[in-house]
This record gives C-alpha cells, sequence and structure tokens, in this order.
C-alpha cells in the first residue's frame, strides 16, 4: 500500500542588515511649528506633517530638542498627553531634508588654463574628495577631507590635504548650502574662489534598479517554449518575432503531427512584449488571441490575463542564447541521468546548435521502441524542416549507435550527466560535438509554476543601502528532519525601501 504524503512549504522571509540605534538630536533639527488644535493626538499630527502615524516619537525628539533652545516650547514627557495650544515642532520629513551627501560638479573658468572641470564627493562615512581638472593634458589634482552637516541645512567641508599622506599647513574649510541640487559655498576663502564664489551641481545617482526601456530591436528574434505534454508526449513551440513586427508561433505536440503555424503581430507596449496571433495561413481568427509578455534577462516571460496560482507559466528562451550556451537549458543532470538509467533510452531528446547561416538548428531526435530513430533538424529559416530516419541500438552500458539511412557510419552516443554527448570518435558534429537532452526534463524545468508574494517590512528604522533579503521556500513536511530548501532568492535593497516582490519556481512533481 502507498500512502500519498501532504507536503507541506514555508516560505521563509530572512533579512540581514544592521540598524544604527536611533539618537536623540544634537539641536532641533529643520521643521516647522504647529500648534495643537482641540481634539487632536499626537499620531494624527504625525499621520497629517509625516505621512504616517508611527512617526509621533519623532514629533516628541523635535519639540524637546527645541524646548532646549527655546523656551516658549514645552518638553513632552509623556506621548500620550498634549494639550490645545501646546507648541510642536514638527520635523521636516527625511525624504525632503537636505541630503548632502553624494557627488557634485562644477565647470569653472581659469586664469592659466582653458578651464577647471570639479567633481566633489561627499561619502556617506564622513570622508570627502576634490579632484579638479584643470583641462590643460596634466593630471587632475586629488584632494581629501572631511565633511559634516550642521543641522540648519549647511554642511562645511575641510579638504586637509593629498591621497600621497601630503597635508595642508591650512586647510581649505569651506561652508556650503544645498539648494535645489545646488551646493552653493557661503563661507571661504575669498582669495582662493573670488567673489563669485562656488557652486557646484549634484549629480542625480542612476538606479541600478530602476526599469530599462525596452525596444523593439532588443526583442526581435526566435524564442523557445518546451512545455510538458498531456494527452502528447510534449508542447515544442516556437514563436518568431520579426524585424517587421509580424509573428509566427509554430507549435508541435511531438506526436508525427504536423505541427500548427499561427501568425500576427507583435509590438513593445509600456515595457511589455504583446502579441497578437490573428490566424493560421489558410484562415482568420473570428477574435485575435492576445498574450503578453514581461521580458527577463532576454526570456519572454508570460502574463496570465488570470494569474491561477500553481499554474505553469510558459517561458520563451532565446534560441540563439541556448545555442551559444549564453542561455543554460533549464536542465536537472542527475534527474534526467535517473530516468534515463531507470526507464531505458526510449524517449525524446533535443539540441540547440548554430547554423553557418540563417538562423540555427533546432534538432529533434526521438528514438521509439524496438529501434526506429528519426532526428528532424530544423534550421529556422522558414523551410521545412530536414528529416532523417534509421534505427538505434545500445551497444554497451550507457552508449548507443544510430544509424542513419544511407549513412555509413554511426552517430555514437554516450551518456553523460544526463544526456547523450557524441563519444570521442564521433566527430561529425566538429570538435564540440553534439549534445541531446532528455525532453521530458527540459519540459518540467523550463516552466515551472511559481509562488510569488510581495515582501513589507513593519520596523521603524529604514533599512540600509547594503541590506540583503533572502526569500526562501522550503518543505517542512518530515518533522524529524531539516527544513528542504527548495528555492531561494536574494534581493539587494540597494538604498531601495519596502515593498519588495519575489519570485520563486517550485517542481510540483517533486
Amino acid at each position: 500500500m502507498s500512502y500519498k504524503q501532504v507536503v507541506k512549504i514555508i516560505l521563509i522571509v530572512a533579512v540581514m542588515m544592521t540598524f544604527a540605534i536611533q539618537s536623540t538630536y544634537a539641536q532641533a533639527p529643520e521643521g516647522q511649528e504647529y500648534t495643537v488644535q482641540p481634539g487632536e493626538w499626537l499620531s494624527e499630527i504625525a499621520g497629517q506633517f509625516l505621512g504616517d502615524t508611527d512617526l509621533y516619537p519623532a514629533i516628541v525628539e523635535a519639540t524637546n530638542a527645541k524646548a532646549a533652545e527655546d523656551d516658549s516650547f514645552t518638553p513632552i514627557t509623556d506621548p500620550n498627553v498634549i494639550e490645545v495650544g501646546q507648541k510642536l515642532w514638527i520635523p521636516v520629513p527625511e525624504a525632503d531634508a537636505a541630503t548632502f551627501e553624494g557627488t557634485y560638479t562644477a565647470s569653472l573658468p581659469s586664469a592659466s588654463s582653458p578651464g577647471r572641470e570639479m567633481t566633489l564627493t561627499l561619502n556617506a562615512d564622513g570622508s570627502a574628495t576634490r579632484s579638479t581638472d584643470y583641462l590643460n593634458g596634466e593630471a587632475p589634482i586629488e584632494e581629501v577631507g572631511t565633511w559634516q552637516d550642521n543641522g540648519d541645512g549647511t554642511a562645511t567641508v575641510t579638504l586637509t590635504g593629498r591621497p600621497d599622506g601630503t597635508t595642508y599647513e591650512s586647510p581649505d574649510v569651506i561652508t556650503f548650502q544645498l539648494s535645489d541640487g545646488a551646493l552653493t559655498a557661503t563661507d571661504y576663502d575669498v582669495s582662493r574662489y573670488g567673489s563669485e564664489g562656488l557652486t557646484l551641481q549634484k549629480q542625480t545617482e542612476t538606479d541600478s534598479t530602476a526599469e530599462a526601456t525596452i525596444q523593439p530591436e532588443d526583442v526581435v528574434g526566435i524564442y523557445k517554449s518546451m512545455m510538458p505534454g498531456g494527452s502528447s508526449p510534449g508542447l515544442d513551440t516556437t514563436l518568431y518575432l520579426n524585424v517587421d513586427n509580424t509573428v509566427r508561433l509554430v507549435s508541435d505536440y511531438l506526436n508525427g503531427d504536423p505541427p500548427i503555424e499561427e501568425i500576427g503581430t507583435w509590438e513593445v507596449v509600456n515595457n511589455q512584449v504583446v502579441v497578437t496571433l490573428t490566424g493560421q495561413a489558410d484562415q482568420t481568427y473570428d477574435n485575435p488571441v492576445v498574450t503578453t509578455y514581461n521580458v527577463d534577462a532576454g526570456t519572454l516571460v508570460e502574463v496570465p490575463a488570470q494569474p491561477t496560482p500553481g499554474a505553469y507559466v510558459t517561458r520563451y528562451l532565446p534560441f540563439d542564447a541556448l545555442a551559444t550556451g549564453q542561455e543554460p537549458v533549464p536542465y536537472d543532470a542527475a534527474a534526467a541521468q535517473q530516468a534515463i538509467t531507470e526507464a531505458g533510452f526510449v524517449g525524446i531528446y533535443r539540441a540547440f546548435l548554430r547554423a553557418a547561416d540563417c538562423c540555427g538548428r533546432d534538432i529533434t531526435v526521438t528514438l521509439s521502441p524496438n529501434g526506429p530513430a528519426t532526428m528532424s533538424t530544423n534550421f529556422l529559416n522558414g523551410q521545412p524542416p530536414i528529416v532523417q530516419t534509421g534505427t538505434w541500438a545500445e551497444v554497451s552500458d550507457g552508449r548507443i549507435d544510430i544509424t542513419w539511412d544511407g549513412v555509413d557510419a554511426p552517430l555514437m552516443l554516450e551518456l553523460v550527466d544526463g544526456t547523450l554527448h557524441t563519444t570521442a570518435d564521433d566527430n561529425s558534429y566538429g570538435s564540440e560535438g553534439l549534445t541531446l537532452y532528455y525532453y521530458p526534463t527540459i519540459a518540467l524545468n523550463s516552466n515551472l509554476p511559481t509562488v510569488t508574494g510581495t515582501i513589507t517590512y513593519p520596523g521603524e528604522s529604514a533599512l540600509p543601502p547594503d541590506a540583503l533579503i533572502t526569500v526562501r521556500l522550503s518543505d517542512v513536511s518530515l518533522a524529524d528532519a531539516p527544513a528542504e530548501v527548495i528555492s531561494e532568492q536574494v534581493i539587494t535593497a540597494g538604498g531601495q525601501q519596502p515593498p519588495f516582490t519575489f519570485e520563486l519556481p517550485y517542481n510540483p512533481r517533486t
């Protein structure tokens, strides 16, 4: 008797980060005065001015700091007790406060050279660097020092010397004010910078997490999707996104019947690829079939019109990348090795090779029971594939030969890491040889269902820029065994704050 075990899956989110303990204000921060009105409480005021009711402690802290400087303010000893008419000091929301950290540049005149290109960098650790290029062919002058936020909308930069250890007798001290991205000197050595002073412009950092704009030329190409079959050995589809924005979709159920060919158009809309199938060569659909795909590192991932949890997600892999090895074939070598070892060599195998001219070699080898073999080589150029027939036989443990009709020398293959690969004695496919992947394993691994979700973080402190968020999908069905990690995704905060989205694939058959 066999028992079907219910597998429990748990999603674990681990956030690895460090937090600095929030320090009290040394002096009152930038802010504004506010008088408590009847019926108000601190959390409501925090929601009104700071955008979050949970930020009321910031008002308490700012008001108490202000009270130490101005006796017209009364310190708050109990956040639950405030009086009508009481003066509060509302700090400027963090997002709106001046942030001096960053890189600033300026193009300045020079008496003895074509000009001066100046770059000032204020680092998060309080260090500062300045590079001044006089545009005269000589190396820029590099300087180092420190900077400090004065808490009143200004920052003081102190340049103390050179990177080689040279120290100035008199440091160059400049006080700057930041407004609308411009860093303007308000207190400086006039003999160095003249009466016009010094103004540098803050450079906008490139957000590495920002979504790049997808251009049509970026997605033109041939794509493959391989899915498990229900009533057939599988569903192998080839999607052609042509330069003229026409589409051809060839669906082969690998059952010996002619493939189904559909035609239509495609376009890029809102950074997604929208494919519209309008019919087949001999008929037009009454209702076109429209499918939208996200572009993920060159792969087209279908966006279901009505997402179904646990459903297979169609992924189209770029054929050229498969053929050149830039895109790994979705495969579980151990599972394929076990399947072939236990069930024998009968089955369907796939290979993806480059071609001397357009456009590639999409190869399907079928090893049928009792010896028949066929190989279909599709050059993906719109012409019918070249089909060879013959017989196959297992000549030794882990070794088979395929003898094609009309060809004297057999194709010699051996089982290596779950694939059939030409032997060292077979040079029919050149030095790289031919690697045939077991189709059922490709199909199972290329379109796995996924668990998706959103990570939120309820903490009062912001995530540090280098925070790493690890999302794990784990099997915890065995009480007497450790949890088994099924899949994992590591998200780098990169200065961003929650929410973060995640997508974890899993194999429902294992």
